[in-house]
């Protein structure tokens, strides 16, 4: 019930409609995007995550919400666990 890239709960309520898409509910999406729709491939992430690394790629779009914390000052600009 959480999305395997951020923990977030997905959103589970049917509020959306048949086929709606709210920013918090399930979307599969495929680690490598070349490849296949299998198991090994394959994880749920938030579909609004999912939108974002969609044409970018997963590395692009987890620098940029890197970039905006380390603007805020909500994380240093170089961490540590980044180094490990």
């Amino acid at each position: 019930g959480v999305c395997e890239l951020s923990g977030l709960p997905f959103d589970l309520r049917e509020k959306y409609g048949v086929g709606g898409r709210g920013p918090n509910v399930a979307s599969v999406d495929r680690r490598d995007p070349a490849g296949g729709y299998t198991k090994e491939n394959c994880r749920l992430i938030l579909w609004w995550l999912n939108r974002a690394m969609i044409n970018l790629g997963e590395e692009y779009a987890l620098g940029v919400f890197r970039a905006v914390f380390v603007k805020r000052g909500e994380i240093a600009e170089y961490d540590d666990r980044m180094a490990a």
